[in-house]
């Protein structure tokens, strides 16, 4: 139970807010949506995170934090990942 209990405490804790991401994706929620689903499925499809994972992390709640961190943004001529060092 008590290695359980440490598994979930490691698990991403997604910090966003519709108002942190809204200026990522270009002010539009249909743009935030579907730039998280572009993400989403490149992460599904292999590429790399931009972020800190674990192997429980799930590749949407992967895709949101990116863009609340400003990882990845939305440009006029589509999806662009944008990898900041801090």
């Amino acid at each position: 139970m008590q290695k359980e209990q440490n598994k979930t405490n490691k698990r991403l804790q997604v910090s966003y807010s519709l108002e942190k991401m809204l200026p990522n994706a270009g002010g539009s929620v249909f743009r935030l949506v579907r730039l998280a689903v572009a993400r989403a499925l490149e992460l599904a499809d292999g590429k790399p995170p931009l972020i800190d994972t674990i192997p429980a992390d799930k590749v949407s709640m992967i895709a949101l934090e990116e863009i609340a961190q400003g990882r990845v943004v939305y440009r006029t001529n589509g999806l662009a990942a944008v990898k900041v060092d801090k």
